[in-house]
């Protein structure tokens, strides 16, 4: 088992409780950055446009509306 910090007697006992933080800090630091990373991917405007058409069931309209615009620009 693990000493706890309150038992830590000498110096060395306490710079490899410090190391053993710094790695716990380091890969928590990691793992929030690439939760944030995905959490930005899955919100980004386009993913919301489609789950918000998906949940609302307006697919197709939505497709009929882009139908539309392809074909308005195609004649310009």
């Amino acid at each position: 088992m693990k000493p706890k910090y309150s038992q830590i007697t000498n110096l060395q006992e306490l710079e490899a409780a410090q190391r053993q933080l710094r790695r716990k800090i380091e890969r928590k630091g990691k793992e929030l950055s690439g939760r944030f990373e995905n959490l930005q991917q899955d919100y980004s405007p386009a993913n919301l446009l489609g789950m918000t058409a998906r949940t609302t069931g307006s697919d197709v309209p939505i497709l009929q509306v882009i139908r539309y615009l392809k074909k308005k620009i195609a004649s310009l």
